[in-house]
């Protein structure tokens, strides 16, 4: 492990992997300071569709440049190894310090929500929506810096090319941070992310999600269609309530017009609550959390702060890269959309193989399955409802196969089209288990039942 080696940077231990991906911890040198390196596996080729993905977050990260951001500082090809080095923080994930203190208090709470908004207000400004803002995206520095981390879902107006399931976020995990747009599979804005931010400011104040359930379909349904419990008004000052609701609004109409302006409205809550700045109040919430000893003092301002600062290391999620797959539709309601997630992580498992990046003037094939079925198109199976967005085809026939296993397969031949979205509807026929000939129950088996 002392020997490995990317660019300048040598690693010095493994932070996390996964299937496609891992990441170190590593120095630089000659600077000598500490990175987080994030590499293709070995066994992953520079050529493939996983590389352009890793490639293309690399490049997203190379345009932002931002105290709350985390901070690419190189990229690179050695031999067979591709990968980009970040910037290191030393603390935890959002989702760490919540499992230790399960709420935050309330100056606290909307400090870490200022320095998000910052964040993504950043961003926004340089055509990236994030589409992927929950804890385990947010590092909370020993420092109390707050850094956003994983761009691997982002969208990019640089980068109209970009295969179309990077535009939305996590359908592969529960939609509590999804906006209703987003679970629809409808266009992404930065008052998306604005939705996102409503969710962990609610929940870093009440200590639970405001749309909770126990399987994918009825969560959705909630995101889309009920209101959350209204946020202890005894605790949570009314104005910071109506911020919460705001961002929560269904309609993105409804919502902060941009992420400057719910950065705003949250710094004069903040204002209202406290007099310390931002850092001391969070680093004062990990002395009670015992994460650190004593509070730190950090300048507000970071135009000061030197540009290598380093991202998390231990605490860094299994980061995402870009796999072009499939997850089917949430159907909450009467109207049928779909939600794509690309997870690089979460695929390169046995029996489903790699699906291809498409050319630019590619169709794309909508699938609804009711109740839900495994996806197959060409033979490869892509993913399993009830989570979906179109599927990026080229243009030709493809043979699509819906398997359910108390059902007979479905299978259907599609033609695709350049630009072409195609809509395929199936309900399975699902075998009900037999009803019992008597009414009488079967005795208990026995010890001398085989």
């Amino acid at each position: 492990m002392d020997n490995k080696q990317f660019g300048s940077c040598r690693v010095t231990n493994a932070l996390a992997s996964g299937h496609v991906t891992e990441v170190f911890r590593g120095v630089q040198h000659p600077l000598g300071r500490e990175v987080a390196i994030k590499t293709l596996k070995p066994s992953i080729a520079p050529t493939s569709p996983f590389a352009l993905s890793l490639e293309r977050e690399a490049r997203i990260l190379s345009h932002l440049r931002h105290d709350n951001i985390a901070r690419i500082l190189d990229h690179g090809r050695d031999g067979h190894a591709m990968w980009f080095s970040m910037e290191y923080v030393d603390g935890l994930t959002l989702r760490q310090l919540l499992s230790r203190v399960e709420k935050l208090d309330v100056p606290c709470a909307v400090a870490i929500a200022v320095e998000l908004a910052r964040a993504l207000s950043h961003a926004h400004a340089n055509g990236v929506i994030h589409c992927d803002v929950r804890p385990s995206n947010v590092i909370v520095g020993r420092d109390g810096r707050v850094v956003l981390i994983d761009f691997g879902a982002a969208y990019a107006e640089a980068m109209p090319t970009s295969p179309e399931p990077l535009d939305v976020n996590a359908a592969l995990a529960a939609p509590s941070y999804m906006s209703p747009e987003q679970i629809l599979g409808e266009t992404v804005d930065p008052r998306s992310d604005v939705f996102a931010m409503g969710v962990v400011l609610y929940e870093l104040l009440s200590g639970r999600r405001p749309f909770e359930a126990t399987d994918q379909r009825t969560l959705a349904h909630c995101v889309r269609h009920d209101e959350p419990k209204s946020l202890d008004r005894a605790t949570t000052p009314r104005a910071l309530s109506q911020i919460v609701a705001r961002c929560l609004q269904k309609l993105p109409a409804d919502r902060y017009a941009s992420a400057k302006e719910l950065c705003a409205a949250l710094e004069e809550a903040f204002g209202n609550l406290s007099s310390s700045p931002r850092r001391q109040v969070i680093t004062a919430a990990l002395v009670r959390a015992r994460i650190i000893d004593r509070p730190v003092y950090v300048d507000e301002d970071p135009a000061d702060r030197p540009g290598d600062l380093m991202v998390t290391p231990s605490v860094m999620p299994a980061l995402r890269l870009q796999l072009m797959m499939l997850a089917l539709l949430v159907v909450g309601g009467v109207a049928i959309h779909f939600v794509f997630r690309s997870e690089i992580e979460a695929q390169a498992t046995s029996g489903q193989g790699t699906l291809l990046l498409v050319p630019a003037r590619a169709g794309s094939l909508l699938v609804v399955a009711q109740p839900w079925a495994h996806v197959l198109v060409d033979g490869l199976q892509v993913e399993t409802t009830p989570f979906a967005r179109p599927i990026p085809l080229s243009a030709g026939l493809h043979h699509v196969t819906l398997r359910h296993p108390n059902a007979p397969d479905e299978r259907r031949t599609v033609q695709i089209n350049p630009g072409e979205r195609v809509l395929l509807d199936v309900v399975m026929q699902v075998r009900k288990p037999p009803k019992p000939e008597s009414s009488v129950p079967a005795p208990l088996p026995s010890a001398s039942t085989p």
